[in-house]
Parts: structure tokens; C-alpha cells; sequence
């Protein structure tokens, strides 16, 4: 009888601390979701906006510069921030896709997972949340 009772004790310890796991889980899933959020905003919203003014000024100056080896340096530059921008916009995308957040609640779409590159893809279907794309995140990178 008192094995009985130990073991049932130790099961509902289990199934305490179970949901413990589940529920910090969550916190976690959450956390990173919203700091996938954040640093996309950062780079859309600072990076990007920035490296775009300098190539705005880089190419006025590039205009105006009458020695063709200083002209064709210039050019490059703003080729290379182009780049760069491109770089960001693809980053700041990959970590939070912004049609996970477009249409207020959510946007309507299925998402689908590409197993060559482990990451989703869209097309009209459903509601998704935080919580949803998270989930998928890791189902995709586990490969399953």
C-alpha cells in the first residue's frame, strides 16, 4: 500500500511538473517570436531606412564628382550598400515574414513547409498566430 502511494504520488509529481515544462515552453515560444519581431523591426525600420539615405547621398554625390576613377569608386559603394540593403531586407523577412502580421488579427493563407529549405511558404487558407508560427518554425527545423 505504501508503494502504491509513493508511485501515485510520484505520477502526479510528473504530471505537475509536465505541465510546468508545457507552459515554460510557451513563455519561450512566445519570447522568441516577439524577439524575431523586434530585431526584423530594427533592421527594417533603422538599418534599412539608413543604408537606403546613404545610398540616396552617395549617389547625388556620385553625380557631382568630375574625376572618373573618384565617379566609378563612388558607384561602387552604392552598388555594395545596395547589397547590403537587399542582405537586410532578406534577413529582417526570413526572421519574421511580415505576412504573419499584415490584415490586423492575421492573415488568411495555408502555410506549407518547403523540406528542401525548411522554411514556410503561403498561399490563402487560414488564421495563424504567434504561437502557430513558432510551432511551425520548429516543426520545420526538425525536419519531421
Amino acid at each position: 500500500m505504501a508503494a502504491e502511494i509513493r508511485y501515485l504520488n510520484a505520477n502526479q509529481e510528473a504530471l505537475a511538473r509536465s505541465g510546468q515544462l508545457r507552459a515554460l515552453a510557451g513563455k519561450l515560444t512566445m519570447a522568441e517570436q516577439a524577439e524575431r519581431r523586434r530585431v526584423a523591426k530594427v533592421l527594417h525600420d533603422g538599418i534599412q531606412q539608413y543604408m537606403a539615405a546613404a545610398k540616396l547621398h552617395l549617389s547625388g554625390l556620385e553625380r557631382q564628382i568630375k574625376d572618373p576613377k573618384l565617379s566609378q569608386a563612388a558607384k561602387k559603394i552604392e552598388e555594395t550598400i545596395g547589397t547590403c540593403i537587399q542582405m537586410a531586407r532578406s534577413l529582417s523577412a526570413d526572421l519574421s515574414p511580415p505576412a504573419l502580421y499584415r490584415g490586423g488579427t492575421g492573415l488568411r493563407f495555408k502555410v506549407a513547409c518547403r523540406p528542401d529549405a525548411g522554411t514556410p511558404s503561403f498561399s490563402g487558407g487560414f488564421y495563424i498566430t504567434d504561437v502557430q508560427c513558432a510551432a511551425f518554425r520548429r516543426y520545420c527545423a526538425a525536419g519531421v
